[in-house]
């Protein structure tokens, strides 16, 4: 009897040290796909709990704003969790020079894994898109700040390719782009520029279709000065000005979803000064610190008295007094130009994302549009920039701001670096379009910060949906949705309350 208890003794031994084994063992693969964690004992994280509307009520990391912002982004509806177990750690992976974006994620606590090509982590951020990155993402907590073909965009020769096929379907709403030629009519350039000459009624660029930050771009002069390739553009002749400056607007767009689309327009831009008076003497067309407004070109003159950007208040109050014009209404063109750019790619977009194993909410993407206003109040979309400076000192604070917003609107939940599921318990849905339509519900009643989102509305989405080549099932189900009732955010200076 004796000797069956002593076995029975022994067998519990053996067992508890073999499953403490087996847990080391779990311990030490988890350290050895991220070493960072082993001298971190915990985690704290401000999280912002689910609106009444979200079905799903898993919390998201809420990114607060750093005390040189002057403003306080915290409401009621966001709590402090310490994580203690260190498979549902946060993580990052960056691949970029902004020094803005480390600052908000080490400040928020996030810990950021060393190796470049690591994608099993809960943020990725890239300054330039990689296509073979998004086929790498397997869970669907994980965000991405790319979407899979925003060349299209971009791209300029592709921007007004796209533009046009619309544009020659619907004139009167698809007409916010300057007359282009692209490498397509090239025939068309060398006849109807056979003999050009320059006027100051008559003014086209010269743009390669590649090149950033105003490199390349110069007046056409003769036809002599065109090359198969490149782009020529209607010059916008007759700007608004600023203290005789030439000037446009950045203009930030947040896509957080192609199918379904969802589209946030950030409220602060700011304009891009020139350094030099306008004026459109035939004589001096190669002046480019009159003519362009790029920062990258205003930095080199070294005469410049004027500062090269200006902040959204001083530009709107400028506009209205200067010109008599409700500048409301000129932002509602800017967020139809942005609504329908996005449109013209869509088709590609949901097209190329059956080639990948993604979640409808993997990625999202930030874009710069340029608009210019002409004298006679019209707005035109110049070109949009796929990956715009966060890293200029000259709008410091707007770059932290925009950066903290993004990741708010973006969502992070802590899940599983071994299970794959969430901190909290799982979210139960019907099928996939339920689970796609609750989580942009969700994303919709997040703090918005500076964002607004301008599509789909339950005002617009009868109007643009005749745009869309293809409506898929993710589309018109949210968009039944929101028609049921409205999902606005509304704010309050510092708050957002989370009440609809």
């Amino acid at each position: 009897m004796n000797i069956l208890i002593l076995n029975i003794i022994l067998l519990i031994f053996i067992f508890s040290k073999s499953e403490c084994k087996d847990n080391k063992n779990e311990d030490n693969l988890l350290f050895d796909n991220f070493p960072e964690f082993r001298n971190i004992p915990s985690q704290e994280l401000n999280v912002v709990n689910p609106s009444k509307y979200c079905k799903c009520h898993q919390k998201t990391v809420f990114f607060k704003y750093q005390s040189l912002i002057g403003e306080d982004n915290m409401n009621e509806d966001v709590t402090n969790i310490k994580i203690k177990d260190k498979e549902y750690f946060v993580t990052y992976c960056i691949r970029t020079v902004s020094k803005y974006l480390i600052d908000i994620l080490k400040s928020n606590n996030l810990i950021r894994i060393g190796r470049d090509n690591r994608t099993d982590v809960n943020l990725y951020w890239r300054n330039l898109a990689k296509t073979s990155i998004a086929q790498k993402f397997e869970n669907k907590y994980q965000r991405y700040n790319h979407m899979l073909d925003h060349s299209e965009l971009s791209n300029k020769e592709r921007l007004y390719q796209n533009y046009r096929i619309f544009r020659d379907k619907y004139p009167n709403d698809f007409n916010y782009i300057p007359e282009t030629y692209t490498k397509d009519d090239v025939d068309l350039v060398l006849s109807n520029f056979k003999n050009y000459t320059v006027s100051e009624n008559n003014l086209w660029l010269i743009k390669p279709k590649n090149l950033l930050q105003g490199k390349g771009i110069r007046f056409l002069k003769s036809i002599n000065d065109y090359k198969k390739g490149n782009l020529v553009t209607k010059y916008i002749s007759n700007p608004l000005l600023i203290n005789n400056k030439k000037f446009d607007l950045r203009v930030y767009l947040l896509e957080t979803g192609h199918d379904p689309l969802k589209i946030y327009i950030y409220k602060e831009f700011f304009a891009r000064m020139a350094t030099e008076d306008y004026d459109v003497d035939i004589k001096n067309l190669d002046n480019t610190f009159k003519h362009l407004t790029n920062i990258h070109v205003q930095q080199k003159n070294e005469k410049r008295k004027n500062d090269f950007v200006l902040s959204y208040q001083e530009t709107k109050d400028y506009i209205e007094k200067e010109y008599n014009i409700d500048f409301s209404k000129i932002w509602d063109d800017i967020k139809d130009i942005a609504v329908k750019s996005f449109i013209t790619l869509n088709h590609i977009e949901t097209n190329k994302e059956q080639n990948y194993t993604l979640h409808s909410n993997n990625l999202f993407h930030l874009s710069g549009f340029d608009i210019m206003i002409d004298r006679n109040k019209k707005s035109w979309l110049i070109e949009v920039n796929d990956h715009p400076a966060i890293s200029d000192k000259e709008v410091e604070v707007l770059n932290y701001k925009l950066l903290n917003d993004i990741l708010n609107v973006a969502g992070i939940v802590p899940y599983s670096h071994k299970t794959g599921l969430a901190y909290e318990e799982e979210c139960k849905y019907k099928d996939t379009l339920d689970e796609v339509i609750q989580q942009s519900i969700c994303e919709f009643t997040r703090p918005l910060g500076g964002f607004e989102r301008i599509f789909p509305k339950k005002e617009n989405i009868d109007y643009y949906k005749k745009f869309f080549k293809k409506v898929t099932p993710n589309n018109q189900v949210l968009w039944d949705e929101i028609k049921k009732f409205d999902l606005n955010i509304e704010e309050n200076n510092k708050f957002i309350k989370r009440e609809l």
